[in-house]
């Protein structure tokens, strides 16, 4: 069992004996973990280890035993916004329309977006370089562009913790690259701590400060992509001969092979 840190000034989000069933079936089993303010956290693990669930337990999307705080506070929509691995594409909605659904946690009922939200949507959208697609379908992006959407909606929610569950899915290697490139530097444009789920070893290991490996719903190890990327454990989580190598430039490469 990893045991979370006790509770400290840099952490943001804080897990101890965390716990969820799903279904009456446990996924999720006395986990222990503590995320700084502004780091970008990634979640690792075989298919089924738990990491969304883990994810959506943060959000406060599912019941949870154990103890769990978010800044000191228990989860709520204005503080995190959770990206799912397959948002929803409302037909018929344009992309400053989608955009703008991410004003909704700072709207009272009935009430409309108003000048104020609109303009917030329109520095996100030109700050990633969106304003041109303003008027586009969300159905007509390509996987790249929607992404970037979706992080744009998140922005607009104006959370201090972004929940991002596998970003660089259904994408080629050149965009997963420019995802993973925009996840960082909105990380530090904006002061954002980001918790992901990843299955790309090497982009979890090059972009993030620390990582979580998870295996059948219980953490198997915490540290820096350095401390906890090693040949033996990778190897036993996966089930397979996996090498850890590092490049000309100092980055680590994870691959299979024997």
């Amino acid at each position: 069992m990893t045991q979370a840190p006790g509770v400290q000034t840099s952490h943001i989000i804080v897990g101890e004996n965390l716990g969820v069933s799903l279904n009456r079936v446990p996924v999720l089993h006395d986990i222990g973990f503590a995320v700084r303010k502004k780091e970008i956290f990634t979640l690792v693990g075989p298919n089924g280890s738990g990491k969304s669930t883990l994810l959506r337990a943060v959000a406060g999307l599912v019941a949870y035993s154990g103890n769990l705080q978010v800044d000191s506070r228990s989860p709520h929509l204005g503080l995190v916004a959770h990206v799912p691995q397959r948002p929803e594409l409302p037909h018929g909605m344009n992309v400053a329309e989608y955009t703008l659904l991410g004003r909704s946690p700072h709207l009272s009922w009935f009430e409309s977006e108003g000048a104020h939200d609109r303009r917030i949507v329109n520095d996100i959208l030109c700050q990633l370089d969106l304003i041109d697609y303003a008027s586009r379908l969300v159905t007509e992006l390509s996987g790249g562009e929607m992404q970037r959407v979706v992080m744009a909606r998140a922005l607009a929610q104006q959370a201090s913790i972004l929940l991002l569950d596998e970003p660089t899915s259904a994408l080629d290697l050149r965009h997963q690259i420019e995802v993973m490139r925009l996840i960082n530097s909105l990380r530090q444009q904006h002061e954002l701590t980001i918790v992901l789920a990843l299955h790309d070893l090497t982009l979890a290991a090059r972009y993030s400060d620390r990582v979580m490996l998870l295996d059948n719903g219980r953490a198997k190890a915490i540290g820096t992509p350095q401390e906890a990327f090693n040949e033996e454990a990778l190897s036993a989580l996966y089930g397979t001969p996996i090498r850890v190598l590092i490049d000309s430039d100092g980055h680590m490469i994870v691959t299979h092979g024997v």
